[in-house]
């Protein structure tokens, strides 16, 4: 297990600038984490480098972006155009027919009793091992041609999820992401069915077996540079938990039932076994955020909030962060008082169910009934201090993160000290500060 190595002290300014370049091994997608980093790249005036998951056409195979698709991501910049999709979940296999076939004509009540033909998967995953592996080095061989050896250059690599795109498994993943009462579902149950395990491969495969193709095939690149005087380093966004403050302490906390988590501890593994021979990568454990991805997960907002205890306990004599703490506030309604937060902060995370819930030894740990009643209850409470639910300070505070933890990257980027790091929210608000002091 990785000990918790919380950042408390921000890394010193890296010195990248209009020489060096950050390389985006996934695809950028609309005010993601990965946009923090891309933002702070910027400022410095470093190169960017796009890449592509590419897109499937009428028969299911994978392409990469038409012309007409290649102007409109991100205004038709510098983008590698070669799909990096990862996954075996739409790999066909040796009769032509893919995974998700096999899950095609189940209903949602079959989810607990489905059986998948487990040898026919195994082909799928090794095939698609092979063809991503393939896409990988010309990939590689692509970059080669863009970047300059003796110049500093980041790889940040942002593949994550990998959910099976079969109609099934969203709604049953509904069931345990979002179930409560009536509706609530084991997430152990699932992780333990079929269609879990399916999940459970596929997530690995996108997650951490794509982080390790990645270091595997730069080795050459990395040479390269280290015979010209250049220096590459490598990012990755994990997710294990966060620091937040309850009672004027940090403590560790995460959302249940996380069940890409698995996934996650096997990215620390690979970046860890990259570390110890010598290759500066690091997985950056950043806290939660409101995404069109993580909206799958029912609360995953609510550790959020205590964002604003953080950001008032670094505001002390600084006017500009005061401001922003002023501007926060008008989210709320108009009776609103951090008071009121603070209470309820301390009273949610220090409560006897979500404390069952906040074992770091035992993560990611999977849902119970009155731990996910208790998300749901909780989550409506917060919404209903919001002036406008449509319009949640929640927002404004994901993006205070994702700017926050791409400034901490790119910075650590320059010279890393650690293979992974927990960026809790003490250190977000200090290095919004920084940001607000340099401005």
């Amino acid at each position: 297990m990785t000990p918790l190595t919380a950042m408390k002290e921000l890394p010193k300014k890296s010195d990248f600038g209009p020489d060096d370049t950050l390389v985006i091994f996934g695809e950028l997608f609309s005010r993601g984490y990965a946009n923090g980093l891309v933002e702070a790249a910027e400022k410095k005036g470093m190169n960017i480098i796009y890449s592509t998951v590419g897109r499937r056409d009428t028969e299911g195979n994978l392409r990469p972006l038409t012309d007409v698709e290649h102007s409109e991501a991100h205004g038709g910049c510098n983008i590698i155009n070669i799909p990096l999709e990862a996954g075996f979940d739409l790999q066909k296999e040796a009769h032509g027919q893919t995974p998700c076939d096999q899950l095609k004509d189940l209903k949602l009540k079959d989810w607990q009793t489905a059986q998948l033909n487990w040898e026919s998967i195994e082909y799928a995953c090794e095939a698609s091992r092979r063809d991503f592996q393939m896409r990988v080095q010309q990939w590689v061989s692509e970059l080669e041609s863009k970047v300059d050896p003796s110049k500093k250059l980041v790889i940040s690599h942002t593949m994550a999820g990998g959910v099976p795109r079969a109609k099934i498994i969203m709604p049953a993943m509904n069931r345990v992401f979002k179930g409560f009462g009536d509706r609530y579902a084991s997430s152990e149950e699932f992780w333990k069915s079929d269609l879990g395990r399916f999940c459970e491969k596929n997530f690995l495969e996108v997650t951490a077996y794509t982080f390790d193709v990645l270091l595997q095939e730069t080795q050459g690149l990395r040479k390269k540079f280290e015979i010209a005087g250049g220096q590459i380093s490598y990012t990755a966004y994990g997710y294990h938990g966060t620091e937040i403050l309850v009672d004027d302490h940090y403590q560790w906390q995460s959302y249940a039932p996380y069940l890409q988590g698995f996934a996650k501890i096997e990215l620390e593994n690979s970046c860890k076994k990259w570390w110890d021979k010598g290759v500066k990568s690091t997985v950056f454990n950043a806290p939660e955020i409101l995404t069109n991805s993580s909206g799958v997960f029912l609360g995953i907002e609510v550790p959020l909030y205590p964002l604003l205890l953080s950001l008032k306990k670094e505001a002390k004599g600084v006017d500009k962060m005061q401001k922003l703490i002023a501007d926060l506030l008008t989210y709320f309604v108009d009776d609103f008082s951090m008071n009121q937060l603070d209470d309820f902060v301390k009273s949610y995370f220090n409560s006897d169910v979500i404390q069952r819930w906040s074992i770091f030894e035992k993560w990611p740990q999977h849902n119970g009934p009155e731990q996910m009643n208790m998300i749901k209850k909780s989550s409506t409470e917060l919404l209903s201090w919001q002036k406008n639910p449509k319009n949640p300070v929640t927002t404004p505070l994901s993006e205070i993160v994702f700017e926050a933890c791409g400034q901490i990257m790119i910075n650590e980027a320059g010279a890393p000290r650690k293979p992974i790091w927990w960026i809790g929210h003490d250190a977000v608000a200090q290095q919004k500060k920084a940001a607000l002091l340099e401005c």
